[in-house]
């Protein structure tokens, strides 16, 4: 069975090629193809393995599939690169908050720390004091000095002390109710 060529639409009876992948016929004077290389796709149609011969208007096809595909898988990658951008950004996004934060907490840190510090200081003042401090209860109001008092109640329990200047401060904290 004859083909035409698909240049000059006379069949093609001999001095033709069959393109591999649409099968149509081509008149070999109408190729641009060294005649060594025309005899090599000859043979391997016959042999029926090897590299097949594909025409001008199959490759430009297949040529725009693999322009399509690279197209489709360029903007598969700008697509994840994107995603990945945005990733990054949401990432130090956080990140910048979490500084924050962290900045805060420390500054509250040391604030805390020298609260701390005082009330320790404050405390330790007031164990000091606490150390000449003497409570007496169950002492009744009375018209006299409460210091004098106090001096009474020491000589009675026979505490040694030298004079009623020892005696810095006498003060009475409160009746309960």
């Amino acid at each position: 069975m004859a083909y035409e060529c698909q240049v000059c639409d006379i069949k093609c009876k001999t001095g033709s090629i069959s393109c591999n992948s649409c099968k149509l016929r081509w008149h070999t004077k109408f190729l641009t193809m060294p005649v060594s290389r025309l005899n090599y796709y000859a043979n391997q149609a016959k042999s029926g393995d090897g590299d097949k011969w594909i025409c001008i208007k199959c490759e430009a096809m297949n040529s725009k599939d693999e322009n399509v595909i690279l197209q489709e898988e360029m903007q598969e990658i700008k697509n994840s690169l994107q995603f990945i951008s945005n990733a990054f950004d949401e990432q130090n996004t956080k990140i910048e908050k979490l500084s924050d934060e962290m900045k805060f907490t420390k500054r509250e840190n040391e604030l805390l720390k020298e609260k701390i510090k005082n009330i320790e200081f404050k405390m330790n003042i007031s164990e000091q004091k606490k150390k000449n401090n003497l409570v007496v209860t169950g002492i009744p109001d009375q018209k006299d000095n409460d210091k004098k008092v106090i001096t009474k109640i020491l000589d009675t329990l026979k505490v040694p002390h030298e004079n009623d200047d020892e005696i810095k401060e006498v003060f009475r904290m409160g009746k309960k109710q």
